[in-house]
């Protein structure tokens, strides 16, 4: 079994922001203990070093979130932090200079929540200023909707415009932004713009049962108790693979289910509800022969 190029790990499900574009989880919500995420890692071995802290949940709201980051190093694992930003100014010291740490995501697009309390300005302020001192050390990543309504309307404009202001680019960067997914910004920091999608939910449209998901082949997800499922989206834990505190890696992975997934896609066969109700993966259709 090849390692996994992403690993996501939940290692709290909670969440100090109600985003539209977010719909939250049946699960009961819970912060990972230290002791429990160690485990996750010895028992993960070699067949993951990039881990994602991200699934659901604000891993900034975790108490604990300098530990990880230093069970990780001991493990020689890198992280990916992703989060909505409106903790950085206090939690940032947590987190800055951690070897562990390869790169922080900023989420933009949960201002749309964020600001019925802060203006773009104090919002975007925090974020850049931590971005600053952090680049010398890790990748910052300032990440927008790529949609009329969220990167291209009246709040995002505004965005991009206090951060051209903050890094008195010689350019327009809503034009640049135009024309490319991606701008560096300077050392180690990058705006792009990614495309909005929705969660996939078992109510859900039906997206038809052929298709090719990167899920089991590239990454899967840990969920805070746990829960192993194919992928990051599977944020109410529908498709358990395993737990992989209790049970080895290789064998959740060579399970029957997993197996079923995965030679499906192989296929172009979709084998679970919930992979035919996200459209997110018909961003991965390729023709056969082509994984």
């Amino acid at each position: 079994m090849k390692p996994f190029k992403r690993t996501y790990i939940e290692i709290t499900n909670t969440c100090n922001l109600s985003c539209e574009f977010c719909p939250g989880t049946s699960r009961t919500t819970q912060f990972m203990k230290p002791e429990t995420f160690e485990k996750i890692l010895v028992n993960l071995g070699q067949y993951s070093t990039h881990l994602y802290f991200h699934v659901l949940g604000e891993p900034l709201l975790h108490p604990e979130i300098a530990a990880f980051l230093d069970i990780a190093q001991k493990h020689k694992k890198l992280v990916n932090l992703v989060t909505n930003g409106t903790l950085i100014s206090e939690k940032g010291y947590l987190i800055v200079g951690k070897p562990a740490l390869r790169q922080v995501t900023f989420s933009l697009h949960s201002f749309v929540d964020a600001g019925k309390v802060a203006s773009v300005n104090n919002y975007l302020g925090q974020i850049i200023d931590f971005a600053k001192k952090a680049s010398q050390s890790h990748i910052i990543c300032l990440r927008l909707w790529d949609t009329d309504a969220d990167a291209g309307g009246a709040v995002g404009a505004a965005m991009i415009r206090h951060v051209q202001d903050e890094f008195d680019l010689s350019y327009s960067l809503m034009e640049r932004l135009q024309t490319s997914s991606g701008v560096n910004l300077g050392k180690n920091i990058f705006i792009n713009k990614t495309k909005r999608f929705e969660w996939p939910d078992l109510s859900g449209p039906d997206f038809g049962e052929t298709g090719f998901c990167l899920g089991l082949r590239q990454q899967i997800a840990i969920l805070a108790d746990g829960t192993v499922v194919p992928c990051c989206l599977d944020r109410n834990g529908d498709m358990v693979l395993g737990n992989i505190l209790s049970q080895k890696i290789e064998d959740i992975i060579g399970s029957k289910r997993a197996q079923r997934i995965l030679n499906g896609f192989s296929r172009r066969k979709v084998a679970e509800i919930l992979c035919k109700k996200c459209s997110y993966r018909l961003r991965f259709n390729l023709p056969s022969g082509l994984d």
